[in-house]
């Protein structure tokens, strides 16, 4: 009010916080004011922090499942491909094992055809 120019009135005086009433002035208010304002910016602040740092933890969470399963996904891939070269090696095996009788059967066709 004194830095406004104007004299104070009475509506002024009515309207004054207890603070503003006290004996040491406007310092009291004032000081109490800044304290809970920075007391809510700090709360706000940390708020802030602890709900990014939360957010972090849930990305690295998210991260690491997906590496899970990424690698799970790999690893029946190699079974699978590991399985597939058993088979091969199966049919190969077969198939080997069928030449081989042919030829021995062939073999004992002839043997009974010289004897």
């Amino acid at each position: 009010e004194a830095n406004s120019g104007r004299l104070p009135t009475e509506d002024d005086a009515r309207n004054r916080s207890m603070y503003e009433r006290s004996p040491f002035g406007l310092s009291i208010g004032r000081i109490d004011q800044k304290y809970e304002h920075w007391r809510t910016v700090r709360e706000r602040k940390l708020k802030l922090s602890q709900d990014y740092e939360s957010q972090i933890e849930s990305m690295k969470e998210k991260e690491r499942t997906r590496e899970k399963s990424y690698n799970k996904f790999l690893k029946s891939e190699r079974d699978k491909r590991r399985t597939q070269f058993h088979k091969w090696g199966d049919r190969r095996q077969a198939a080997k094992n069928y030449h081989d009788r042919s030829i021995k059967d062939i073999e004992d066709t002839s043997y009974l055809d010289y004897k």
